[in-house]
This record gives C-alpha cells, sequence and structure tokens, in this order.
C-alpha cells in the first residue's frame, strides 16, 4: 500500500488513474457499486461483527480497539488535509457519479477504512479458513474499489484508508492478546447489546445508496438474529 501510495504520488497520476477506474467502472450496472460501497459504511462494518461474536469473541473484542483506532486515523486526517474530492475538482462531465456527490473530506477514505479494519480482523483471527481469508481480502479491495467507482474518492484516499484500517487491525490484534478480562460473559453480554444497537439503527435508517436498501435490511436482520442466538447462549451457558 506504501510503494503503491509512493508511486502515484511521485508520479502524479492519481488524477488519471481515478478516471480510469471510473470509466472501467461503468462497465457494471450502479447497483452493483452500491451495494458493495454500503459494505463500507461504518454502522454497516461494526454491525457485521455480530457474524463473529460466537465463533471469534477474541477478534469482536479487538475489533472495538480497532474502530477506536480507524476513527482516530479518518477524522484525524479529514479536517487537517482538508482535501477536495472529485465532484469539487473534475468537470461533471468527466465521470460517473453514483449518489450523493461529495465535495470535501476526500482524504483518508472512510469506507475503505473501515473495511480494510474488518478485513484485516478476519485475516488476523481466522487464519486456519483460507477461502475467508481470500473472501475478506477480495470483499475489502472491491468496496475500496467502489468509492472511485461512486465518483467520490482519489486512489490515493483508498490506499491511505486501507493503510489505516490494516495497522488498526494488527494493533488492536496485538492489545487484546495481552489484555485478559475478568469477566467475559458480562464483556460478551455488554458486546451483543453495542452490537444489538447499531443493528437496531442500520435497520431503522435509510440508505444513502437506494439500490443497497434491501442489503443493508439483510445485514441488519440477520445480525439481531445471530446475537438473539449468542444472548441465549450467554444466559443458558451462565445458569
Amino acid at each position: 500500500m506504501l510503494l503503491a501510495f509512493t508511486t502515484i504520488l511521485l508520479s502524479g497520476s492519481n488524477q488519471s488513474l481515478f478516471l480510469l477506474v471510473n470509466h472501467g467502472a461503468t462497465q457494471l450496472p450502479d447497483a452493483w457499486w452500491e451495494n458493495l460501497t454500503v459494505l463500507g459504511d461504518s454502522l454497516v462494518t461494526v454491525t457485521l461483527l455480530s457474524f463473529f461474536v460466537r465463533s471469534h469473541p477474541q477478534m469482536v473484542r479487538a475489533a472495538l480497539i480497532a474502530i477506536v483506532l480507524t476513527l482516530l486515523w479518518v477524522h484525524g486526517l479529514k479536517p487537517l488535509l482538508a482535501i477536495a474530492r472529485p465532484p469539487a475538482v473534475l468537470d461533471p462531465a468527466l465521470f460517473h457519479i453514483i449518489g450523493p456527490a461529495h465535495r470535501s473530506g476526500s482524504f483518508p477514505s472512510g469506507h475503505t477504512a473501515a473495511i480494510f479494519t474488518l478485513a484485516g480482523l478476519i485475516i488476523l483471527h481466522c487464519r486456519g479458513t483460507r477461502l475467508a481469508i481470500i473472501m475478506a481480502l477480495l470483499i475489502a479491495t472491491l468496496t475500496g474499489l467502489s468509492r472511485i467507482a461512486v465518483g467520490v474518492h482519489w486512489p490515493l484516499d483508498l490506499l491511505a484508508g486501507a493503510f489505516g484500517g490494516w495497522m488498526s487491525a494488527a494493533i488492536a490484534t496485538v492489545i487484546t492478546a495481552r489484555w485478559h478480562g475478568r469477566h467475559p460473559r458480562i464483556t460478551g453480554l455488554l458486546i451483543i447489546a453495542l452490537l444489538g444497537g447499531c443493528a437496531l439503527t442500520l435497520l431503522m435508517v435509510q440508505p444513502e445508496y437506494l439500490h443497497a436498501t434491501t442489503l443493508q435490511r439483510v445485514i441488519a436482520s440477520s445480525a439481531l438474529f445471530m446475537l438473539g442466538y449468542a444472548t441465549w447462549r450467554q444466559i443458558t451457558t451462565s445458569g
């Protein structure tokens, strides 16, 4: 990521690469990119952790720390650098825009940072499942590219976001490996409650990209079911 970032920066190809990818993305339907890009929404990404509560609780605990680190990375750099997005720089006739044409706060990409945080956590905690690792990398990469496809981020934004998410996942994993809570059941129930609140919110809010409404509702509903089962297991096991 750092090598690609440096190469694009020094070659001055950020804008031309954006246009190349954006034009190429038009070969696929807008709905395809809308459904992919919603996976990088922070609320969606956090809700997706619900599917790992039972199978990988250590990963979910690491995710809580990783989320904070990712937020600091993204929202620390955005106002500091204040880089304009493509709709504020380029003539709208030159590229394809899907959904809202955001104009400010381009660097780094928050969606890309969020999905690469999740992908990094999956890779670090699901090492025995090769398919899960491949799928995590593939989905994270496509989600990042979707931010160019919808016309709101530069390639450098994606690389910086991916780097921040990846590093947040790694640092959080190291921290949680050395930290052992005294009340794992209580901690587990609190995490379930937090994720349940995110899932309920996701179920009620209107998606930014309308073609992704069904996917968003399915993720939220499935997460609530998984959390309900996890809660029942926590209570019956403690009993």
